[in-house]
This record gives structure tokens, sequence and C-alpha cells, in this order.
């Protein structure tokens, strides 16, 4: 199921259940979690990448190249936000938090692809090895905002939990290099050795699918503080790295073949952060 389809049942459901709070429950002007509110947070987060990779020589699909990697970045993350909440008479609490992400993690490095094709020498029977490596870097912006709807219920005069689910907004850069090394010859003497290498870079605007759960607990009347915990999933990205490289054939002598990668890359983020958060009077 893709973001897009995610995001339209989670509206719906929304769209069923906040009709239906209100129906049957008047708000309650008294608590301080009925208000506008600003906050920031600060805490860790993870990028998780996952590049699927496949590789082909002349339309041949590369020996061992079929290829997965799973890389995470690890690092701080902060946010600023502002927002509304509505508290009922049932303490049923329902809110929009519009926002910014500050993010440290934001790069990851993927050895996705390393084989061999071997080829052998009549003479002595000796193997030599050609050798494919691809690299693949993925990085997003540093600013990332956010729009978050939350769900949730009083546990006291002063506490709360809820439920949220938002989009969020990113660029991400993903680059691909690819360095094929053709050898000939019979080691020790009358080794020759060609290397060929092949960079491409794409950029893409996705949208992240936010899920996560958290709780406030009011210190001061207008004042909280509060913890959260939100997974996002990014759309996939597809790259395209094509090219000629030099493929040594009998007696060394340079041949031309066409190299092309072909690799889906899939993204998602995990953040815990703490919150200060400032209520208005309402």
């Amino acid at each position: 199921m893709d973001c897009k389809r995610k995001l339209k049942l989670s509206l719906l459901a929304l769209g069923i259940i906040l009709p239906a709070t209100q129906a049957f429950s008047k708000p309650n002007p008294s608590s301080g979690f009925n208000s506008l509110s600003f906050g920031v947070a600060a805490g860790a987060s993870g990028f998780f990448t996952e590049n699927n990779s496949f590789t082909f020589l002349n339309g041949i699909n590369h020996v061992g190249s079929d290829n997965n990697a799973d890389v995470v970045d690890f690092g701080g993350i902060g946010a600023l936000f502002v927002g509304t909440g509505n508290i009922y008479s049932n303490g049923i609490y329902w809110g929009l938090h519009v926002g910014a992400n500050i993010i440290d993690a934001n790069k990851t490095y993927m050895n996705n692809v390393s084989t061999a094709v071997v080829v052998s020498e009549d003479i002595l029977i000796t193997e030599i090895t050609n050798a494919l490596n691809v690299k693949t870097t993925v990085k997003r912006n540093t600013f990332e905002p956010f729009v978050d709807l939350k769900l949730g219920f009083l546990m006291g005069p002063q506490a709360l939990a809820y439920f949220m689910f938002g989009i969020n907004y990113n660029s991400i850069e993903l680059n691909s290099e690819a360095t094929y090394t053709s050898v000939r010859g019979l080691p020790p003497i009358g080794l020759t050795l060609q290397q060929s290498s092949l960079l491409n870079s794409t950029s893409k605007n996705v949208l992240g699918l936010r899920f996560g759960f958290g709780t406030e607990y009011l210190i001061l009347p207008n004042f909280g503080f509060g913890l959260n915990y939100v997974y996002t999933v990014y759309n996939s990205i597809n790259s395209n790295l094509s090219g000629p490289v030099t493929e040594l054939t009998e007696g060394a002598v340079p041949a031309t073949v066409l190299l092309n990668n072909h690799s889906r890359t899939k993204m998602n983020d995990q953040q815990a952060m703490a919150q200060l958060i400032f209520h208005f009077d309402s």
C-alpha cells in the first residue's frame, strides 16, 4: 500500500471519528489543552534506507549483482511547531499541529553491489577476476516541514495521551557510482587492467506519511512537558545508471560494452523527542 492510499484511508477514518466525537460532546473550555499552543522539541532520529540493485552488462544480468543493502544514519533532531487543540466534556481530544524538523541524521552510504566475473585463461587454466562495484549515497534535506492530526484523551486534569498521523515534505538526492575493472593476462607478469567509472545523480521531492503516539503533562496551567515517538515512511525512489565501460577481450584488446544499473531505494525515519509546550489562554 503506497503513501497516497494510506493517507486517503487515514483521512476517511478521521472524517468519521471527529464528527461523531463532536456530535455527542461539548467543548470543555476549562482545560489547558483547549487552546492555541507553541512548542519546541529535541531528541534523536534514525534515517533508514534500503537499496535493491540490479546490474547488466550488454543486457546480461551480472553474476551476483542482485543485491540488497540496509543502512541507517543516527543523529539528533529538533523541531518547532504551532497548533490548536480541543478537549470535549467526555475527555476526548483532537488537535492540529504544523511545524518543521531540523534533522542531523540525513545521509547514508551503501556499497550495495560488489561482485565479480570469472574469466578462465586457457593456457594455465588461471582464473582472472573482473570486478564490479556500485556505491549509492542517499541524502535528504535538513529542514523538513510537517502537518500532524492528533486524536487522544485526558488521563487526568493535567495529563493527555494521543495518537497522531500526518504528512511531511522533503527533497531526496540519490547519487550512484559504478566502477568496472576488467583484467586480462596471466600473473605474475603480463597482467593488463582497465578501469571505467560511471556517475549518476537523481533528485526527487517526496511526501512522507507519519504515524506516532505521545503524551503531555501540564507542569503549569499554560506550560506542558511532552514525549512522543514518530515513524515516517517516504515514497520510494527509482534510479538508473547507464553508460559505456571498457571490457578487455582476448589479447587484452579493449572493447566497449554497455553497463546498466537499476536501483530502487526505500526510506523511513524513526524519531523520539521531548517537548516543551506553551498554551495560550483560551
